[in-house]
């Protein structure tokens, strides 16, 4: 069973040079580019474990995902689809 089941898609403008996901350590995601064909590129993030304070002060573990370009960056606006899985 999938707890918290998502799904969306994160809006990157032309020249973005980086973009990042936050979630709960304990979910993972599929990502896909919809400007290549809807190839999975979940790989292609940099994953970093990261703690946060609640609204309550207390320490939560997150992953933050991390995809950046070289260069000038996304030649065009992108979109990646996002599923929790």
């Amino acid at each position: 069973m999938i707890k918290n089941a998502f799904s969306g898609t994160l809006f990157i403008p032309q020249g973005q040079k980086s973009c990042f996901i936050a979630l709960p350590k304990d979910l993972s995601l599929k990502v896909t580019f919809r400007e290549s064909s809807n190839a999975e590129v979940t790989a292609a993030f940099i994953k970093k474990e990261i703690v946060v304070q609640d609204a309550g002060g207390n320490d939560q573990a997150y992953c933050l995902l991390t995809s950046s370009l070289a260069g000038s960056g996304y030649s065009m606006d992108a979109h990646y689809d996002i599923t929790l899985i």
